[in-house]
């Protein structure tokens, strides 16, 4: 059995004005003290390791999560979405319609938005290598928004003709997870 924390960073100046990120977006005040909220929920849980974004806001809010002094890890494969040519623009000026772009059936990718089906694979690759690599473990993950959502859909297995865009994901929120790691004979 495998147990997951999975940890969206705090909030940035990019959240709060609707603005699409870059990588090296950074926590403001709020999501200092988000992310020192869920270090305290941490406190009672005896993880392993956190494996995290590399992205600035996740490493930021990996090392104050870490209560326990665990070492951290950084995996591309939970980086945030590549949203192309809508980085540093406000949503609304991009029209950009995020049920459109979730459809996993219509896998768009214009203006250089990381397709909704490159996600999943992202997420999947990760979840698999957490089943073999880390059964018996406790994980602290640290991710962002899209990311997040994908890897909840991968884990609880949805229906990918469903509403993917439906599941919404708050900044410093904490989800708790279990799974079943693969077990190879030797």
């Amino acid at each position: 059995m495998i147990k997951l924390y999975i940890v969206r960073h705090g909030e940035t100046d990019y959240n709060l004005k609707e603005i699409v990120q870059n990588d090296d977006a950074v926590l403001n005040e709020t999501g200092i003290k988000q992310a020192s909220s869920v270090r305290e929920k941490l406190n009672d849980i005896d993880y392993d390791l956190i494996i995290s974004s590399p992205f600035t806001r996740t490493r930021q809010t990996a090392d104050i999560i870490n209560i326990k002094n665990r070492p951290i890890i950084y995996d591309d494969r939970l980086v945030e979405r590549d949203m192309g040519e809508l980085k540093d623009k406000k949503m609304s000026y991009n029209s950009y319609n995020g049920a459109l772009y979730w459809d996993y059936e219509l896998n768009l990718s214009d203006r250089g938005i990381e397709s909704v089906q490159d996600i999943f694979k992202r997420a999947e690759d990760f979840i698999d290598y957490i089943k073999k690599n880390y059964n018996n473990k406790t994980i602290v993950i640290v991710s962002h928004n899209a990311t997040i959502r994908a890897i909840y859909h991968v884990i609880n297995n949805t229906n990918r003709t469903s509403d993917l865009y439906k599941f919404k994901v708050n900044n410093a929120c904490l989800l708790e997870y279990e799974l079943e790691g693969n077990h190879e004979n030797i």
